[in-house]
């Protein structure tokens, strides 16, 4: 399998890409690979992959076209056939690549099961509103999927796709992502041992924070006109930019200090004190705080003994 061939630039992920590698090599010889629903946390590089895959498929040497949605911006499946299906699908050799898949609307949903509906002829037949038909060839249409939010989309859509979940990223491989990404702007920029074991721990295992925090060290770097960047310069820059370990972000630390302060307290309690609704502290907050076993939740939401000894550590700093 050609892993390095076709992702050879896309740090860690191996398993992934042996996987992918598998079904490209595959559609050599069979012109189809499957509907693959690629699944990661945001910013982990899903959407990347799966347009790293659309390149990969080529017929008499060149990539079949791509097509990337995103499906927030999809309202009706009027609107899909007339600006997606009727332009791009029909007649062609095309790869559509659904981003943010959860969001999808009902009807499109329900005709996308039509479409990708798998039998022996691998080709099904859709009706539109006005009574015409455009037939879906595997062998020419290829789908892509991707969301971070698997469990808002319709079961019976899963179940029509070959599920790729990306792999947790290591510190290591976080900052070959911080080195490569200096390399690709083109700045001369080398790091010590400590800066180099430090800088990953605040990534919070995202390859999309390494992406920001490189700016910022080519920012910082560009200034004063360093070429080492060394633990001394990071220490400033967590200062100025006000890092805090692990990468958490000042909410994410209001609301531990909510949970010192009233242990096993209720969501609603802690929305209360600190001004966001529960909906989005269970979404955008207490999943990273969860992971990374700095709160637990039995009765209510408490603080675990890291989460204590990380704001004991905080408050020295």
């Amino acid at each position: 399998m050609n892993k390095d061939k076709y992702f050879g630039d896309i740090v860690g992920q191996d398993n992934v890409k042996n996987k992918l590698s598998f079904y490209i090599d595959g559609f050599k010889t069979t012109s189809m690979v499957p509907h693959f629903l690629f699944v990661a946390d945001k910013g982990c590089g899903k959407t990347e992959m799966a347009k790293r895959v659309a390149k990969n498929l080529t017929i008499d040497g060149k990539p079949k076209k791509a097509k990337e949605l995103n499906c927030s911006t999809l309202k009706s499946m009027t609107q899909f056939t007339e600006q997606i299906l009727l332009p791009f699908v029909q007649d062609n050799d095309v790869t559509l690549v659904f981003d943010e898949a959860s969001e999808l609307p009902r009807d499109i949903t329900m005709s996308l099961l039509t479409m990708l509906n798998p039998n022996d002829n691998n080709r099904n037949t859709i009706i539109t509103s006005d009574g015409g038909s455009i037939d879906i060839n595997f062998k020419r249409h290829s789908f892509m999927f991707c969301t971070t939010e698997i469990h808002k989309l319709f079961h019976a859509l899963k179940s029509r796709l070959t599920r790729v979940d990306l792999q947790p990223y290591k510190n290591n491989e976080l900052m070959t992502i911080v080195k490569n990404n200096i390399k690709k702007n083109k700045h001369d920029i080398s790091f010590d041992e400590l800066s180099e074991k430090e800088i990953p721990t605040v990534l919070r295992g995202n390859p999309r924070c390494a992406q920001l925090l490189t700016s910022d060290i080519i920012n910082y770097c560009s200034q004063f006109n360093i070429k080492l960047f060394d633990f001394s310069c990071w220490n400033k820059l967590k200062s100025v930019l006000d890092i805090k370990p692990l990468g958490l972000n000042n909410t994410e630390i209001q609301v531990l200090r909510a949970l010192k302060d009233n242990p096993h307290c209720r969501l609603i309690d802690i929305s209360s004190k600190i001004g966001l609704s529960s909906a989005s502290i269970q979404r955008d907050i207490e999943i990273f705080l969860l992971k990374q076993n700095l709160i637990k939740v039995d009765s209510g939401r408490c603080l675990t003994q890291k989460g204590l000894e990380y704001l004991d550590d905080l408050d020295k700093c």
